[in-house]
């Protein structure tokens, strides 16, 4: 018996050192192992103009049209998309209550078929410097709108979207800029003969990226139904109010 078992362990001493990986020693003088240096090189994009995108579709180029556009396309750092028009309707005039209407579809421009007010950012720096777009109203050629005592312009916080691998949700997008709301000061005086005006800035920011953020093209859609012109009660002629809204892209390196 002690023979036999003897033998199963030999035999299978035998069979394991069979099976075992054979490990390769390197020889003296032999070298198995080495470096490669690998480089990218990217260069800011400030010469090739850059055209609206489908704020649904980024890949997409978008048409806006002949006067769809406010803006123009451009490289580096710019404003390329922002509503050509924005209109509020026709209303009959309200002597005892201040009213508020919004953008009226009819007379607004809509980015491609969103069904929203739109502005659109391109920055192919290469910095991520950060940038500001804010907006101001004013009178414009042959414009009587700060004689609308006591008016205001809101804009609400728009959906936020930008291109690459993520696009955000809400008021910021994948590449951190942010949306904001705005009041302007439309009308040159407040009325004080209705006991209540409605307050705003001369100027505000509507998008915004802090360093580091805001690379690629930005889109803010904004609901026309949350556009509103604010008009204090009995200031209002019969006539028709026109203005301009004056769009301003800065880059924060200049700040």
């Amino acid at each position: 018996m002690k023979k036999v078992v003897g033998s199963l362990l030999m035999t299978s001493t035998m069979l394991l050192g069979a099976l075992a990986p054979i490990v390769a020693n390197a020889a003296d003088g032999e070298n198995r192992s080495g470096t490669t240096d690998t480089t990218a090189t990217f260069t800011a994009n400030t010469t090739n103009p850059v055209d609206p995108v489908d704020p649904t579709d980024p890949t997409k180029p978008l048409n806006p049209g002949d006067g769809d556009n406010g803006a123009n396309a451009g490289a580096g750092l710019s404003l390329i998309y922002a509503p050509s028009k924005l209109g509020f309707g026709s209303n009959q005039i309200d002597v005892i209550n201040n009213q508020s209407y919004a953008a009226d579809a009819s007379s607004t421009v809509m980015m491609g078929t969103t069904n929203k007010v739109g502005l659109q950012v391109s920055d192919q720096r290469g910095t991520n410097a950060g940038w500001t777009l804010s907006v101001a109203a004013a009178d414009g050629t042959d414009g009587n709108l700060s004689s609308l005592k006591g008016a205001t312009l809101s804009l609400p916080a728009g959906t936020v979207t930008s291109t690459g691998a993520t696009a955000g949700s809400g008021s910021t997008a994948g590449n951190g800029a942010t949306g904001q709301a705005v009041d302007l000061d439309l009308g040159s005086q407040a009325s004080t003969s209705a006991g209540a005006t409605f307050t705003g800035a001369t100027s505000g920011v509507v998008l915004t990226a802090a360093d580091k953020n805001g690379a690629g093209i930005t889109s803010d859609l904004l609901d026309p139904t949350a556009i509103k012109l604010n008009v204090v009660a009995n200031t209002a002629s019969a006539t028709t109010y026109k203005g301009v809204l004056n769009w301003t892209l800065t880059s924060s390196a200049d700040n």
